[in-house]
Parts: C-alpha cells; structure tokens; sequence
C-alpha cells in the first residue's frame, strides 16, 4: 500500500490540538469537575479526531473553512471546560492552536527525517517513537515556560482590540507555513517534502515565539497600568484624609463654638421648655464631637468622619483601638489604611435590610510584639474569596479591588501581613504590623516610670 508522505495526517494534529489544550485548561480555574470534565475531554478527543480524520484530504476550496472550525471546537472545549470568559477562551484558543500545530509539524518532520535520511521502517510503531518523544519535550518546554514567564492566568484581561493582534498573529502564521501547499514556485516556498516540512515548522516556531513575546509585553503593560493605577488610589485615599482631617477639625471648631452659645443662652432663659429643647441641641451637637480617645490623631480623624456616615446611614460601629500601637505608622498611612477597610466595610453592610444587623467592629490591640488591626463587618448572601480577594458583582472588574490591594501594600510597607476572611455571617480584614524595636524599649521603661 503506497502512503502519501507528503502531509501530515489530520488525526496527528487533533491529537496535538487535545495535548496543548490540557496544559492551558490546566493553568487556568476549573468550570467542571470529576467525571463530567473526563467525559467532556474524552469526547472532544473523540469528536475532533474523528472529524480532522474524515476531511484531510478535503478540496482546497473547503481548507479554510475546516480550520475555522477547528479552532472554533478548541476554542468551544476551552471555554466549557475553563472558567474563563470568551475572549479568555479565544486567546487561549489561539495559542493552543499555533501550539499543536508547531508540535505536530515538528514531530512529522523528525519522522520523516528518519524514514529518508535513517532507515527507519515505514511503520506505525515507529512512528510511536517519535509522537510521545517530541510532545514530551515540547509539552515540558511550554509548561516550563508558562510557570515561569506565563503569569496569572486567573488574572488575565484580555480585551477585544488585543485578541485582533493576537488573531493576526496566527492568522499570518498559519497563511506562511502553508503557503508551499497552494503555490510552491516562490522565494518563500518548495516542492520537496523535506523543505516544506522545515518551512512550516519554522513558521510555527516563530508565530509561537512571537505570540510569547506579545504575551510578554501585555502582562508588563497591564502591571504598569495596575501600579499606575494603584498609585492614584493611594494618592486619593491620602487626599481624602487631608480633606477629612481639615473638615472634622472645622465642624469641631464650630461645634465647638455651637455649645458655648448654647450654654450662655440656657443661663439666660428661665423658660423649661426652652431650657429641655436647647439641651436636646446640645445631646445631638455632643454627638458629632471627635473625643481623642484612641491615643492617634489621624486614626480618631478617621473614626469621626466614617461614625456620621454610620450615623446617617443606621449603621452601629463599634470601636475598641489603642491607637497609640500605631505611631510609628506615618499619619496618612493611617488614614488611608482605615478609611479603606472602613468605607469597604460601610459599603457592604449598607446592603443589609435589616438595621440591626448593620454592624461593624473595629479593634486595634497589641499582640505580642505587633499591633493587631481587625476590622469586621455583617454581610448578606454569598461571599466568594478568588485567590484571597473578594469577588466583585460589578460588571466592570477589571479595576476592582484597588482599595484592598491598597491595604496589603501598606501592611508590606510595614513589614506585616494582610488577610482577608469569613466566618459566620462576618468579614474580617486581618494585620498585623510588628511594632519596632524602638517604639517596644520605650513602652517599657514607660511601663518601668509608671
């Protein structure tokens, strides 16, 4: 039986298309599990084998649409298998294919090699040698690659503007390392089995490699877009604490003033009823006065401004802190770490009909050698933590979670840890901040004097 080693068979590269599909449905977040992700994996296995077998010798004219829908499968299988959104599923798509088709080129070319150059025998089992081999290596470059250079892919956003580059990409890859297959009298391309196999293995080659480096230089721009971006939150967060920090002082200054008034105007009428309604005035003006009792101006600031947000909004926040543990923080840090975990807390107990089960707990103390901050808060519904971070249900969650990651890097700053938590119905935001050397020999020869 004479075998046409011209082209490699369609069944190799649906088998290379499974391979490589795994290794990316691998690094990204599971949307089906236990048998149910085995059944689907085996069938799609089944199905595409089966179709790229049935159409490899198709008409040219049919060639184009068949590759379409092929990468419209992978890309399918991809999408119901990983927990990724479309575009997601189309990126990982695209380098899945241009993956499998370089691994499968490569493999056809060694074996081809072998048949020509070293006597290899025409045969199935022969060609077992080469299949697993190649994939082998392949398959553990990639995966070595992806760990180290790959990022997040839990992480990625991929817009629609950057899949049309990645699309061209592939598009201009697949046109070059088959162009031999439609003209074969050109600079570019060959008539002889063994050039046309080099040509389209090298074309892969490239058309991954450039996909990588595309890759590459859109995760250094999205992180140059997160710092940006993390910058001007901490930038605003540390305004708004000036600008709290300067209102709170003016309210108390007119408050202030308000309760002296009331005072002298208590002494001067003899009237009961009016005696009881300006001590009412005086109970409700009490309210708003910031008390330095935490020991920290910047945290009491802090306390003051988000209690009339509490207040207006029927929210209980109750407060327990030895701001005093936090000194050696620099005061904006402190306003921008508490106005943080405070305005995330308000935000989400805000959702809670109930008034009463509105409530917030703050607690700073000291631990050992460290100040000890929680902060907590009721919640409603079902809280999901994606790799520790809440999971937003705003539909823009590309830039979600800034105020938290704010939170971590100034716990870093410190040399602290950050954690955030359930338990029952709360929301715990947990640090702790060692206290430094210094600060620890000065409370206890405070403690000795006393």
């Amino acid at each position: 039986m004479q075998v046409d080693l011209t082209n490699t068979p369609g069944i190799y590269y649906a088998i290379s298309y499974w391979i490589y599909a795994q290794l990316y449905l691998s690094l990204n977040a599971k949307r089906t599990r236990g048998i149910k992700r085995s059944a689907i994996a085996v069938f799609a296995l089944v199905f595409i084998c089966s179709l790229m077998t049935m159409t490899h010798r198709v008409p040219v004219i049919f060639f184009i649409p068949l590759v379409l829908l092929d990468a419209f499968l992978i890309g399918l299988y991809i999408y119901v298998q990983a927990d990724v959104s479309v575009t997601n599923a189309a990126y990982l798509c695209v380098k899945v294919y241009l993956l499998g088709e370089f691994a499968a080129s490569l493999e056809w070319q060694l074996f081809y090699f072998g048949l020509t150059r070293m006597g290899v025998p025409l045969s199935m089992l022969s060609n077992l040698i080469f299949m697993p081999a190649v994939h082998s290596v392949v398959f553990a470059f990639a995966w070595f690659w992806e760990k180290k250079f790959g990022g997040d892919y839990r992480k990625l956003e991929v817009s629609g503007s950057w899949i049309a580059g990645v699309l061209i990409i592939a598009a201009a890859t697949f046109a070059a390392s088959n162009l031999s297959y439609v003209i074969s009298d050109t600079p570019f391309t060959s008539r002889y089995p063994a050039e046309i196999f080099l040509i389209r293995t090298l074309f892969d080659l490239a058309g991954c490699a450039l996909l990588s480096g595309f890759h590459l230089l859109h995760l250094q721009m999205e992180e140059e877009l997160r710092a940006r971006t993390l910058e001007q939150v901490i930038a605003q967060q540390r305004e708004n604490y000036r600008l709290a920090e300067a209102s709170v002082d003016l309210v108390n200054q007119k408050y202030h003033d308000l309760k002296h008034q009331i005072q002298i105007l208590k002494n001067e009428s003899a009237s009961k009823d009016r005696q009881d309604a300006l001590t009412r005035m005086e109970e409700e003006i009490e309210q708003f006065e910031v008390l330095r009792r935490t020991g920290n101006d910047a945290l009491d600031t802090v306390l003051t401004s988000k209690s009339i947000t509490c207040q207006k909004r029927q929210i209980t926040m109750i407060t327990v802190a030895d701001g005093a543990l936090l000194d050696f923080m620099d005061p904006l840090d402190v306003g921008a770490l508490f106005g943080n975990a405070l305005d995330n807390a308000i935000e989400a107990v805000e959702r809670i009909g109930d008034p009463e089960q509105r409530l917030i707990r703050l607690n700073v103390s000291r631990q050992k050698g460290f100040a000890r901050i929680l902060v907590e808060n009721r919640y409603e519904g079902e809280l999901m933590l994606k790799d520790g971070y809440p999971v937003t249900s705003k539909e823009d969650a590309r830039y979600h979670g800034f105020g938290v990651r704010s939170m971590e890097k100034t716990a870093e700053k410190y040399g602290g840890s950050f954690r955030l938590g359930t338990d029952d119905g709360w929301f715990r935001v947990s640090i702790l901040l060692p206290i430094p050397q210094d600060r620890k020999t000065e409370d206890r020869d405070v403690a000795r004097t006393s």
